[in-house]
């Protein structure tokens, strides 16, 4: 017989012994009972009882093993559900769990007149790290995120992942937008310190956008989608910032996407321009090397400097071929001086983080080299430091590459943000530029001006060149020249100018500062 549940068992079970009631009537014991007493002197219903015993034990066997395997059942079962609803990486609840368990918690928000927030996490440059250290990695590092988060998320917050480096929390029963902010500035500190993850020291910051309930929204699609758009927002104003959804935003977004794709489009049809702005050399007053800066040159909006579009050139994919075509646009100027019999001029090149991290790289460099027939000697490659730092191990590779090369390295924006210095001597680097906000309050601070004066006295006990950017004043000028800088560069000096000016300007006999 086929045995389809514990209940349809017991059923069968008691058939069977309802059909033994006639024997036990002829012992004269009445009812059935598994507690009955076998009569000695009756060995015909000894040996009968016996055996209906034994099946009794038999039954309670069964029994006992379908209970079990019931059990083992509800077991997987649970497993497979958990599975189902839970993301396997980080064991957070996934898209599909959170919206069950959101359907009461808005029932009770609705009911009690509760505020919510629903914000939208996003990892900052995570992509980069996958590419550069792999998979596993990654992974780790989206462990770390998830832990560092959960722990200072307030008790009963829904927090899930919705796939990739994407996560998402639901703040419920909060008074006020400020009470969302100062959770959120937790978020941020437990995020700062370095994630030491296989012997790499990696820094990680996420960018959050928030939607209030019921403000911004009274389904879960929507505020999801507003929060959405409050993270471009926090992406756009520079990385490792939360935003409010504000109405006006959707606008802002749809006019975002318009700039794209003209955007996409001036690389494709060349509207893009390189202007050259010198840096120059105190100790000769003549021509240190020159600044590649990317100019669009739009049809309708006229000239329109890089820092307008480079941050929607990095959140929309478009920055490798930006950075591949202005290093091709280079090596054509650096081509053509030399065919006018122009003197070599060094040119420096801005690497973004999504050419520092491709793996391919090295290989498009060389033969771009080949194609333009120019030294590598007459390249010259900026990067910030925060690049730098976040991939310490890639950056003392890179810049091995480079050096091998003939290319020289140079840190941009020094000394904004570390305050540990130590690993300056274990890359070959042969330039430091101060950022520019040193310069701009060297002649009021005090403090500014101490901090130029360090990162002078370091370069020279390294041995590397020093340079002051955003020079705008001859009083500026004349302060990183007392203080012993190696160069200056700003418009003091020169403003950004085409190829063909930088060659006539590079030919003038006049000293240049």
């Amino acid at each position: 017989m086929a045995i389809e549940s514990l209940d349809s068992y017991k059923k069968y079970v008691k058939e069977r012994l309802d059909s033994f009631r006639t024997i036990f009537a002829k012992a004269s014991i009445g009812e059935y009972s598994e507690d009955v007493a076998i009569p000695e002197d009756n060995e015909e219903f000894a040996e009968l009882a016996t055996g209906i015993q034994v099946m009794i034990e038999v039954i309670r066997e069964r029994i006992g093993e379908l209970e079990n395997e019931i059990a083992d059942r509800k077991i997987i079962e649970e497993r497979i559900r958990h599975q189902a609803l839970h993301d396997p990486l980080t064991g957070l609840p996934n898209r599909k769990l959170l919206e069950e368990r959101l359907a009461e918690v808005f029932q009770n928000a609705f009911r009690d007149d509760q505020k919510m927030a629903v914000v939208y996490f996003d990892l900052d440059r995570f992509k980069q790290i996958n590419d550069v250290y792999g998979h596993q990695v990654g992974d780790m590092l989206l462990k770390e995120f998830a832990g560092r988060v959960d722990e200072v998320l307030p008790p009963g917050s829904l927090f899930a992942r919705l796939g990739g480096d994407e996560f998402l929390v639901v703040l419920h029963k909060v008074k006020s937008q400020t009470d969302v902010s100062n959770i959120l500035k937790r978020v941020v500190t437990a995020l700062e310190s370095p994630m030491s993850i296989e012997s790499k020291t990696l820094f990680l910051s996420t960018s959050m956008g928030v939607a209030m309930f019921p403000r911004d929204g009274r389904e879960l699609s929507t505020l999801v989608a507003n929060s959405d758009v409050a993270l471009l927002q926090a992406k756009h104003a520079g990385r490792n910032h939360f935003r409010f959804y504000r109405a006006m935003m959707n606008r802002e977004a749809s006019s975002r996407m318009q700039v794209v794709q003209e955007l996409r489009h001036a690389v494709a049809s060349e509207q893009m321009e390189i202007y050259y702005q010198p840096v120059v050399d105190f100790s000769t007053n003549r021509i240190m090397n020159a600044e590649a800066l990317l100019r669009w040159r739009h049809p309708e909006q006229g000239l329109i400097e890089a820092h307008d579009f480079i941050p929607l050139a990095y959140d929309h994919g478009i920055m490798r071929m930006l950075g591949e075509s202005t290093l091709r646009g280079v090596l054509q100027s650096q081509r053509t001086w030399q065919r006018q019999g122009v003197s070599r001029i060094r040119v420096a090149v801005n690497l973004s983080t999504r050419e520092f991290t491709d793996r391919t790289f090295m290989e498009k460099l060389r033969s771009m080299l080949d194609e333009f027939e120019i030294s590598p000697t007459l390249l010259e490659f900026e990067i910030v430091e925060s690049l730098a730092m976040e991939n310490i191990d890639l950056a003392k590779d890179r810049f091995k590459a480079f050096h091998k090369l003939g290319i020289t390295i140079a840190i941009d924006d020094f000394g904004m943000g570390y305050s540990s210095l130590g690993y300056l001597k274990d890359l070959s680097v042969d330039k430091l530029k101060i950022d520019q906000s040193f310069v701009r309050r060297s002649l009021k601070s005090k403090e500014d001006r101490a901090i130029i004066q360090t990162i002078v006295a370091l370069g020279q006990n390294l041995n590397l060149k020093v340079v002051g950017e955003g020079v705008e004043t001859k009083e500026q000028l004349n302060l990183l020249r007392e203080l012993g800088c190696s160069g200056v560069q700003g418009f003091r000096v020169a403003r950004p100018m085409s190829g063909d000016m930088l060659a006539r300007w590079v030919a003038s006999s006049e000293p240049l500062v």
